[in-house]
This record gives C-alpha cells, sequence and structure tokens, in this order.
C-alpha cells in the first residue's frame, strides 16, 4: 500500500529543489553607459565660480558631492553600470530634501574620469575641492539580488514570487581638511504583491519583467516597477533621509551661556560651542551684531573642546569681532532675492 505524503511535505520538497533561481541572462547588446561631455564639468565650475561667493544661498545651503558607489555586489556589470546609475538615481531625491545642493553626477564622472573607487578613496581631499563641494558622499553596494522563488511544478500548477534585495552602506565627509562626519547602513528587501498561481506553463506578468531585465533602463518605470526596482528606490529614498539627518543640524544643548565669538585672530575665529553642546564639523552660524544687511557667515571646521570650536569664515568675515553673537542656521532660512 502506498502512503500519500501530506502537502505541507510536498511543498518543502518543491520549494528546496527549486530552491530561489537568481537572475542570471544572457549579456545586453547595447552598451549601457554615455559617458558626459567633458564640458559638464566645465559648466558647473564655471556656474560656481561666477556666483556671488557672500549670497545667501552660496551660505545657508552647501554643496554635496555623491561620489560613484564601490559595487561589491557581484551583479553583472553588463547589465546596469551601478557605480553611477545609483549616485545618478540619488541625486534628485537628494536635492529634493532642500538640505542642500548636489554637484551633478555627470560632473562627478567627469571628474573622477573613469578612475575607480580605490582613486577615489585615496584623493577624497582632491575629488572635494575640484567640484568645489562643502561635503562628499562615499558609498559602497554589498548586496544586489532579483530572485525568483518557484513552489511546485512550473508546467502543471505552481506559485512563484519575485524577490529584489539591495544593501548599501555610506560615509559622509565634510570640513577642511576633510573629516568624517556619520555614516550608514541601510538593507532594503521588496517581493512582488502576493504569489500568483501559474497554470500550465503560461508566463505571468513578473515572468516578463525577470526575462526583460537586461533590456531595461535603470531609471526608466519599467524597472522600477520590478521588485529590485522597488527595493532601490526605497534603499536609495533612505539614503536620501539619513543624509539629510547627517547634514540638518541639530538643536544646541546645554546652553548656560549666550553662544558668541570668543576670539579673531586674522583667519583664526573661535566660538563658544563644543561637544557638550551638540556642535559638528560643517555647523554654520550667522554672526550678529553688524551694521550691514548680510550679516557673517562661519562654519565650523574642528570642534576643539567641549566649549570652543575653531570656525572659518564664509561670508564677511572682516566684520567678525569679539562678543557677536552666533545663531545656526538650519532648514527653513529664507533665501534672500
Amino acid at each position: 500500500m502506498r502512503t500519500r505524503l501530506p502537502v505541507w511535505l510536498i511543498l518543502v520538497v518543491g520549494l528546496t529543489a527549486c530552491g530561489t533561481m537568481g537572475w542570471r541572462l544572457t549579456p545586453p547588446t547595447a552598451e549601457r553607459y554615455t559617458a558626459p561631455a567633458p564640458s559638464v564639468l566645465a559648466e558647473h565650475l564655471e556656474s560656481r565660480q561666477t556666483a556671488a561667493s557672500d549670497s545667501a544661498e552660496a551660505t545657508y545651503r552647501p554643496w554635496v558631492v555623491v561620489a560613484p558607489f564601490y559595487e561589491d555586489a557581484g551583479f553583472r556589470d553588463d547589465v546596469f553600470d551601478l557605480p553611477r546609475d545609483l549616485p545618478r538615481m540619488l541625486e534628485p531625491l537628494l536635492a529634493a530634501r532642500d538640505i542642500c545642493r548636489v554637484v551633478p553626477a555627470a560632473a562627478v564622472e567627469v571628474a573622477v574620469a573613469g578612475r575607480d573607487h580605490r582613486w577615489v578613496e585615496s584623493h577624497q581631499q582632491e575629488l572635494s575641492d575640484m567640484l568645489m563641494a562643502d561635503f562628499l558622499v562615499v558609498g559602497a553596494l554589498h548586496t544586489y539580488k532579483f530572485e525568483r522563488l518557484h513552489v511546485g511544478n512550473p508546467l502543471v500548477a505552481g506559485y512563484k514570487s519575485y524577490v529584489g534585495t539591495v544593501e548599501l552602506s555610506a560615509r559622509m565627509f565634510g570640513g577642511s581638511p576633510l573629516g568624517l562626519i556619520g555614516s550608514v547602513q541601510i538593507t532594503r528587501e521588496s517581493q512582488n504583491r502576493g504569489l500568483g498561481l501559474d497554470l500550465l506553463g503560461k508566463p505571468r506578468e513578473g515572468d516578463e519583467q525577470f526575462n526583460r531585465l537586461e533590456h531595461m533602463r535603470f531609471d526608466s518605470d519599467e524597472f522600477r516597477a520590478t521588485a529590485l526596482g522597488e527595493a532601490t528606490v526605497q534603499a536609495l529614498q533612505q539614503l536620501a533621509t539619513e543624509l539629510d539627518q547627517l547634514l540638518r543640524p541639530g538643536e544646541l544643548t546645554d546652553l548656560d551661556e549666550e553662544p558668541q565669538i570668543l576670539s579673531v585672530f586674522g583667519d583664526e575665529v573661535f566660538i563658544n560651542l563644543g561637544h557638550t553642546h551638540g556642535v559638528r564639523l560643517g555647523y554654520r552660524f550667522t554672526v550678529s551684531g553688524s551694521a550691514h544687511v548680510d550679516p557673517p557667515v562661519v562654519e565650523v571646521r574642528d570642534v576643539i573642546s567641549d566649549n570652543v570650536s575653531r570656525v572659518v569664515a564664509l561670508r564677511g568675515g572682516g566684520l567678525i569681532e569679539p562678543g557677536q553673537r552666533v545663531e545656526l542656521i538650519g532648514v527653513g532660512v529664507e533665501e534672500e532675492e
């Protein structure tokens, strides 16, 4: 007498046998990356140099450069150009938060000129200075997977789901010389909604997306509709949020006395705020007490002690005197027309 196996055991065996099918298809025929024209970098630098150095926008909203990502996920480089594609997708997400201005990704690509992440790591200051940026973001992609999970016999009836997984990290540097501001680690997984039933091997929409991935543009709506595309967008949206938090000043704490200029020795300016008050590299302050309409602006370059930081004038350095009050610049400062 034959013993019928329970349904749950059949499913487990089917799952074990079929497993998760990683995305592996034939190479695409079209070249995915088109190098930007060298003029893009020249245009960016010209716009930075011609802008008034003492403008409110220049002092209230710093420039951020996002370097090409280090791709350590092992994803096929003949499908997407992930080191460049990720910064390109991140650029508008970060710029939309209005905490900073982002150096165009195309200008960064020209500046890097095809050199890999090792050059970026060893030339961070040079890259930041070349692009006239205030902050530098260096990212790495650790996991990038698009998998198909199948249970049952696909030629008769079975269930499929599609899972996209993205794991990345990023470090932000700022100040002069550059110092580490903070780092973030992000993992996002997206699964197509609902397990669909296959009947007689008929392909579903998920199958078509899975098989067409190599023909999709990275920034297209078609790619964003896939599980991998959803996970990518979610990861970069979270990254933009985390970078926003690193850029956005927090409330100053333990203020026993009014924040002010302690001393001025030529270009060396010191304020009475430090570690105790939550001051970080890159914080910017307006300096009050001047008769001029446009107040001087200073930026923290070195948090020396619990109660002292060294700052540099970004605007109106000749107007700064000891005893003048300083006020932390945050989001919501109105820019002048």
